[in-house]
């Protein structure tokens, strides 16, 4: 009886075929989320399954290649080409220039104004005590340049207490709302600097613990505008959106609060300076409040226009 070697190796890719089959459909059976894709070859085996790793939740899809033996063993290979969740597309990983990012997302942004405004206002109250703390109660209460100096330390020492505090607040009780927790500190600060200014003929600890309350409340809503900012717009867009709420705070609050300050007490003593700051108190509520409706980054509109 002759051999003949094209039937046996006729014989051998049949049986090999029949064994692949039999694997795909018990891999489809016992495992429904991986799917066996057919290819030219019968030595390649492609998987494709969910990732649990992926950052934006996509797929993973494995290639294993060789010997048929070699792809049984290799079944469970992990990932080596990520491809991404469905609505995923090429503008996800484009670079934007900042023109596109400052006009389609930070620009037409009604809340992230309303924001930027409020933040000039709370740092016209912030500049506006600490720089002036030595100057009022030296020369409107005739405290010593140590009793002054250390209420100036006290003051900026509350600060981070009330910082952490406000984003545990903003967290926990608000479900991670910014509005709301801003909102809170700003009607607090705005209770201790009337403490602060109806204290004028007051002994110096009820001045002490005032400058203590305004530190602690007031760094919390600057930092809370900063952090809100963040959640108005696309995550390309944050970086921008921080900087244009922060141009705010030191163009139009800080600087205006180093001159302002000193020009409103020439003109109308101190009774007008904490006018102004009671003022620029229930201003930063009012244009917080506009954005407690917003959920989300609001160029998510416009993100998924331009990607149509």
């Amino acid at each position: 009886m002759s051999f003949d070697s094209e039937a046996y190796a006729g014989f051998l890719e049949t049986c090999v075929q029949a064994r692949n089959a039999t694997r795909h459909a018990r891999i489809e059976e016992e495992r429904p989320h991986l799917r066996a894709l057919p290819v030219a070859s019968d030595n390649v085996l492609t998987i494709m399954g969910p990732s649990k790793t992926e950052s934006l939740s996509g797929y993973r899809l494995g290639v294993a290649f060789g010997a048929a033996h070699l792809v049984d063993r290799m079944e469970k290979l992990q990932a080596i080409v990520s491809l991404r969740a469905p609505g995923y597309s090429q503008a996800d990983e484009r670079t934007l220039g900042f023109r596109e990012i400052f006009f389609q997302y930070v620009l037409p942004n009604r809340y992230l104004w309303a924001i930027a405004v409020a933040n000039a206002f709370c740092y016209f109250v912030r500049y506006g005590v600490v720089n002036w703390i030595p100057t009022y109660l030296e020369t409107a209460k005739g405290f010593s340049f140590q009793q002054s100096s250390l209420g100036w330390s006290l003051y900026e020492y509350a600060a981070i207490p009330g910082t952490i505090a406000c984003g545990w607040i903003s967290d926990h009780w608000f479900k991670s709302r910014r509005a709301p927790a801003t909102m809170l500190f700003m009607s607090l600060t705005l209770l201790a600097v009337i403490a602060y200014w109806l204290n004028m003929h007051g002994p110096l600890w009820i001045d002490y613990a005032a400058l203590i309350a305004i530190g602690f409340l007031i760094y919390g809503p600057i930092m809370m505008i900063g952090l809100h900012s963040l959640d108005l717009v696309p995550k390309k867009a944050a970086g921008t959106a921080a900087g244009f709420t922060g141009f705010f705070g030191y163009v139009f609050g800080s600087a205006i609060a180093g001159t302002g300050v000193g020009w409103i007490a020439a003109h109308w003593g101190w009774g007008g300076v904490f006018t102004t700051m009671i003022v620029c108190c229930v201003l930063t509520m009012a244009c917080v409040a506009l954005t407690l409706h917003a959920r989300g980054p609001v160029g998510r509109t416009v993100e998924a226009s331009a990607r149509a």
